[in-house]
């Protein structure tokens, strides 16, 4: 039987390899994930080790339970400057220094053009002694006056700078500039930091532009410990001295903790990576399915004749199993060999919407490896049992069949459409309770999930009816290759079904995510339409979510002709213990009419809170159980707490307003200090002339064109998803491929009986070619039902969604979907049209 397998693939490799192509594809998205991760993931710690890099001690702000984690650059967990000293007096310290840290923005050489922006940070940093972390200047030397300042080599070549030239940065205030002294690395240099621009200078610079002040100045301070004392015994004697309201931890403890923080902040992204993997590989499953179903079918004699010549059922079963065996090792090797080009390939795709990240030497985890075979073997044995056990029912009488019998017409089994019957009534009743009843999101995703397996379960059933009605308009423009490709499309509905089916999944997604991000551009254009009444709103230039100078507010207000200005801020505290949202409205903005809230509990008007006084939005109030009148005690992102009095409630608009909405007074006090938008009263083009030289970075938009910046974001995630899903339809009009090639096998007597009776090779071509486009409709219709009922079920569930069907898109994704098949049937087509008439019909 060993022999028989061997030679069962020699003979067979072409199928083999394309079968193999379905594994090839989900395995490399899944092990050029990993490879992706683990390879950023070895910077950070790689990063983490080198900043920390022989520091004994590192003493932070003390955290305390439920605060949030910080919004942006609204860290402002700080130390006040004269702990250092009582740091620097502790027994077995050998030296102390504080270390600012925040957010400093470089320009180009023309200082206009900001380097960076839309994801990777902007991050400033005094510098620190020899010592200090592995920090090194290969050229030049660190920073030693008010108006000298250091770049990482990435950020001086984007800025055209050396050493010696004039830069321009910017911090909490106006732009400076500044003379560029050295060109830093950290570590042995060949960390990359992934995008982000470093910027060194002196400690009371980095407090200027940081906006620091005595009480809140560092953001933490470093020991160097006496030789031949360990860091942890230096670490008591340092906790000793300055008590219980700092953190205390080794410098290897921090360094692991810095790098643990910046990727558990990042771990969203390998796992939506990984869902889009998991899609792909599901959707190659059906071509694994399908192929090896049809195969078994036409090896029915083979089968029979083993079984004649003395092979039992686990004998044939084994063979069958380790073909299957076979294929999945050959795609997973094929796969983990493809992960090192997926792996580039998805680090462009995430720099694409502005996230660069960084990395060192490509890294291949043991895991990454293991993970890449499991997976590729157990998806395609799976895939291939029920074909197996079918193989083994095959009686040795089975033999004396005529081999080169046409395929005899498929059934449709009755159990699996009443099993699909019921689980579409049972999905379909969750997603309408989410529609009519506003049922829970949870009830929604059951429901929605159930919808999925009904239509894979019950689609053979709809192979008849449906590529009938798709099969009428082509047999009035084609004629008999028209009828004939929706005879052969409905001739085995099951095979039709399953090579549709991996098409309907992989476009349900596809329109699901463009009927969401539809709905979503539409919630959030009211949302914000309903909210924002300012003329003019002022933002960053690039998108990016760094918050706007502080001190842009008081510049903005002394534009000649501007009648108001206020900023608009976000962040988060933590209370009733959870994290939630807070939306910041300078009081300006609301008692000028800039911005307008809706009360929902009666009351009039939504002006200033006041101070220490917040509304609440509707949804929050319900969740935490609160109303006006009530008090409620609150945690900071920098620490702080403070009790706010509820004086109102108002309706939210989750792209607007959300949470906890207070003045910007508050807002600061509890750490989000930043805005992010400028709301003004005013005259656009004044306001950008006036605001240009001094605050390069941001742009001046008027209400409409503002609001449109905004919801067109939306479109840049849309375009992501497409290309993420993109592999699974590539799978999916691969299952077309393999389809028709292998139903040529088996329909050889036929094409030739065909040409015989005086068919051209041009009508066979057409035939097949339809046949494709049938079975591509089916599978595209069906996934745009499907995906709108995904969509519909989800959008509901949330609170002021609307939902919006973008009938031109869908009808594109249609036409595109029935072109990609039509593109797909080209060399089967051209295969059949090739079959030799006398051979064909020659007795087998």
């Amino acid at each position: 039987m060993r022999a028989l397998l061997l030679r069962s693939l020699r003979l067979r490799i072409g199928r083999t390899l394309r079968t193999s192509m379905a594994v090839v594809i989900g395995v490399a998205l899944i092990a050029g994930t990993l490879i992706f991760t683990d390879t950023i993931n070895r910077t950070f710690d790689a990063i983490g080790d080198a900043s920390y890099r022989g520091v004994a001690v590192a003493v932070t702000p003390k955290v305390p339970p439920g605060t949030p984690d910080a919004q942006g650059p609204d860290d402002e967990r700080t130390l006040p400057r004269d702990l250092v000293r009582e740091v620097a007096g502790a027994d077995h310290v050998r030296a102390a220094r504080g270390q600012v840290q925040g957010t400093a923005l470089v320009f180009e050489r023309d200082g206009r053009t900001r380097i960076g922006g839309q994801g990777p940070p902007a991050l400033l940093f005094s510098a620190m002694p020899k010592g200090f972390g592995e920090t090194s200047y290969p050229q030049g030397r660190a920073p030693r006056a008010a108006d000298e300042v250091a770049f990482d080599a990435a950020t001086a070549e984007k800025a055209d700078a050396k050493v010696g030239d004039r830069v321009w940065i910017q911090g909490e205030g106006p732009r400076r500039r500044m003379r560029l002294v050295g060109i830093l690395q950290l570590g042995d240099g060949n960390a990359s930091f992934g995008g982000a621009t470093v910027t060194v200078t002196t400690e009371e610079t980095a407090a200027e532009l940081a906006g620091r002040n005595a009480s809140a100045y560092y953001s933490e301070i470093l020991a160097l410990g006496d030789e031949g004392v360990s860091d942890d015994a230096v670490a008591r004697s340092v906790r000793e001295a300055v008590g219980s309201d700092v953190t205390v931890r080794t410098g290897s403890a921090q360094g692991d903790r810095q790098a643990q923080d910046i990727k558990d902040a990042i771990s969203f992204l390998p796992t939506i990576l990984l869902v889009f993997a998991g899609i792909a590989t599901f959707v190659g499953s059906f071509l694994i399915f399908n192929t090896f179903s049809i195969t078994m079918a036409q090896r029915q004699r083979e089968f029979a004749l083993l079984r004649a010549l003395g092979a039992d059922r686990r004998q044939v079963r084994r063979m069958v199993l380790g073909e299957a065996i076979a294929v999945g090792i050959l795609g997973s090797v094929l796969g983990l060999l493809g992960g090192f080009l997926v792996a580039p390939a998805l680090r462009a795709l995430v720099e694409s919407v502005g996230a660069d990240m960084p990395s060192t030497a490509t890294v291949l985890a043991g895991r990454t490896v293991l993970v890449a075979f499991v997976v590729g073997v157990v998806v395609t044995l799976l895939a291939s049992w029920a074909p197996a056990r079918r193989a083994t029912r095959v009686a040795p009488v089975e033999a004396l069949r005529e081999a080169a019998a046409p395929p005899a017409r498929g059934a449709v089994r009755r159990g699996p459409v009443l099993l699909a019957a019921l689980l579409a009534i049972v999905g379909t009743s969750g997603v309408l309770a989410a529609v009519v009843a506003d049922a829970s999101t949870a009830v929604a995703g059951i429901g929605a999930g159930l919808l999925v397996l009904g239509a894979i379960l019950g689609t053979p059933a709809l192979v008849g009816p449906l590529a009938g009605v798709l099969a009428r308009p082509l047999r009035s423009a084609f004629g008999l290759p028209g009828r004939l490709a929706g005879d052969n499309a409905a001739r085995q509905p099951g095979r039709t079904a399953v090579t549709a089916g991996a098409l309907m999944i992989g476009l349900a997604l596809v329109v699901f995510a463009t009927v969401f991000a539809a709905g979503l551009k539409e919630t959030l254009r009211g949302d914000l339409e309903q909210v924002v009444r300012s003329p003019v709103v002022v933002q960053e230039a690039d998108g990016s979510f760094d918050g706007l100078p502080r001190s842009i507010v008081g510049a903005i207000r002394d534009v000649p002709g501007v009648r108001a200005a206020g900023a608009a801020t976000f962040g988060a505290v933590g209370t009733h213990g959870r994290t939630v949202p807070i939306t910041a409205i300078d009081a300006a903005a609301l008692d000028r009419g800039l911005a307008r809230l809706e009360r929902t509990d009666g009351g009039r008007g939504a002006g200033d809170p006041g101070d220490g006084r917040a509304y609440l939005t509707d949804g929050t109030a319900d969740d935490i159980g609160l109303a006006a009148g009530d008090a409620t005690r609150v945690t900071g992102t920098n620490g702080e707490q403070r009790t706010l009095r509820i004086v109102g409630v108002v309706e939210e608009t989750a792209a607007a307003v959300s949470g906890i909405v207070v003045n910007e007074r508050t807002a600061a006090e509890l750490g989000a200090r930043n805005p992010f938008f400028v709301l003004v009263d005013g005259d656009a083009a004044a306001v950008a002339r006036a605001i240009a030289r001094d605050y390069p970075s941001t742009e001046t938009l008027t209400r409409s064109a503002w609001i449109d910046d905004q919801v067109g974001q939306v479109n840049q995630i849309l375009g992501l998803v497409y290309a993420l899903l993109a592999l699974s339809i590539v799978v999916a009009l691969l299952g077309i491929v393999n389809t028709l090639n292998l139903s040529i096998q088996e329909r050889v007597r036929e094409l030739g009986l065909l040409r015989a009776v005086g068919a051209t090779r041009r009508q066979v071509r057409r035939m097949i070619v339809l046949e494709a486009l049938i079975t591509a409709l089916l599978g595209a219709a069906l996934g745009s039902v499907l995906g709108f009922a995904l969509a519909a079920a989800v959008g509901t569930t949330l609170d002021g969604f609307a939902v919006s069907v973008p009938i031109g898109q869908v009808v594109g994704l249609l036409l595109l979907a029935a072109v990609l098949g039509v593109l797909a049937a080209v060399r089967p087509a051209r295969r059949a049209s090739r079959v030799d008439v006398l051979e064909a019909i020659a007795d087998a």
